[in-house]
């Protein structure tokens, strides 16, 4: 689990390297985050995302969907990181939670994955130690690991909700479309959602097979969540 728009540089993390080296962790600092406007989740976070995100499908350059927590309406935007770094809404989002670490998977042998850390928050004298004195991963990394593979355990999950939903031919492409009363119109192309529509009258067998795979509320979390759009709004004409 990498978002990407998070780091700068991403070292993978071994213990000959780094075994005497610390992390500089963020704490309650959100600030690397501040001009990200999306950030990827996943299926187990949709309920607590929908009270003040909008959850959108794109693309993830390989002709996926996946979801993404919309944070801002423009490029380089969070409304939800303020002036003080601070987090403002009432969820937390698993892959700010990661930073800065993550994991990818080896390109060359499935299911080997290694640990990964943005660059500038290595230091050899301040911060969190990253190994213990026998090389082994310590409290933070093991902690950060385990987000991280919670993180793409759930993202196996998640596809397969998006293709389900494929299947049934429930996802559309839309335009965001806002126009502001004393501001210029917002668009953001490429977006993918449910159609409330065709979901409304979906067949009973259909529904029934959402329900059988656990994915009947996550519609329900994916449509409640786009309410969230005119607060998000709100919150961007609020920026100085």
């Amino acid at each position: 689990m990498i978002a990407h728009s998070f780091f700068t540089q991403v070292v993978v993390l071994n213990r000959n390297d780094h075994r005497a080296m610390k992390v500089k962790l963020p704490g309650k600092d959100y600030r690397f985050s501040a001009t990200s406007m999306t950030v990827p989740v996943v299926l187990s976070e949709f309920f607590d995302l929908a009270v003040d995100f909008p959850i959108l499908l794109a693309s993830d350059g390989k002709g996926q969907l996946t979801p993404m927590a919309l944070l801002g309406l423009k490029a380089g935007q969070n409304v939800f990181v303020d002036a003080a770094g601070q987090w403002t809404a009432a969820y937390l989002p698993a892959a700010v939670r990661a930073y800065p670490f993550g994991i990818v998977e080896s390109e060359t042998e499935k299911g080997l994955w290694f640990s990964v850390l943005e660059k500038t928050c290595l230091d050899e004298s301040d911060g969190v130690a990253l190994f213990d004195e026998k090389g082994e991963s310590g409290p933070e990394l093991q902690r950060a690991n385990s987000l991280s593979m919670a993180f793409e355990t759930d993202r196996a999950k998640t596809a397969a909700l998006v293709t389900h939903l494929q299947e049934l031919k429930l996802i559309k492409e839309t335009t965001l479309q806002l126009v502001p009363e004393s501001a210029e119109p917002i668009s953001i192309n490429g977006c993918h959602v449910i159609d409330e529509a065709a979901f409304g009258v979906l067949p009973a067998e259909a529904v029934a097979s959402l329900h059988a795979k656990g994915h009947l509320g996550a519609c329900y979390a994916l449509l409640l969540s786009l309410r969230n759009v005119q607060k998000l709004l709100k919150k961007s004409l609020a920026l100085p």
